[in-house]
């Protein structure tokens, strides 16, 4: 794995299964996800985060978080939207404010999930301090549908502070 930290993502990857299988431990298994998906191979890079010795090597058999957040982006990115919108969803609840929130919006525009979209808006509205871009990105994408919500969004934007350059 020195090629990985050579930044010789491509050259590394071929032997991220191997690395796994051999040193069979979750950082064995981090680094061989995250050189997998840094060099484009998100298959493999979702392959190596959802397979049973994976899951093994944490506590109750669940991922860390960073780790769940690189399977939803593995997902997305091999276009299983619907798995990926699923796992950021649960990684978003109750994160308004951070980047979780924000690939989950993501993902939902790119399913066009016109009724998720509704639902993260409300949630949005009653986060005590949602991520700046959430709350315009999301005012965005209701504007039509519902433009009362969409305004209550800039309305909560507005006094939540997002900064000038936003």
């Amino acid at each position: 794995m020195t090629l990985a930290i050579a930044d010789e993502w491509s050259d590394a990857a071929p032997h991220s299964l191997w690395f796994a299988h051999q040193v069979q431990t979750g950082g064995a298994l981090h680094m061989a996800s995250v050189v997998a998906f840094n060099a484009g191979d998100f298959t493999t890079c979702r392959l190596l985060l959802t397979m049973p010795e994976a899951t093994a090597q944490y506590p109750d058999g669940v991922l860390p978080r960073q780790l769940q957040e690189l399977l939803a982006e593995a997902y997305a990115r091999t276009e299983d939207l619907p798995a990926a919108a699923a796992l950021a969803e649960t990684l978003a609840r109750g994160q308004q404010e951070n980047h979780q929130a924000t690939l989950y919006l993501r993902l939902l525009i790119g399913l066009g999930d016109d009724a998720r979209l509704q639902t993260a808006a409300v949630e949005a509205l009653r986060a005590a301090n949602p991520a700046p871009g959430l709350v315009l990105a999301l005012m965005d994408q209701i504007l039509d549908d519902d433009p009362d919500l969409a305004q209550q969004l800039w309305y909560k934007g507005n006094t939540s502070g997002i900064p000038t350059n936003y």
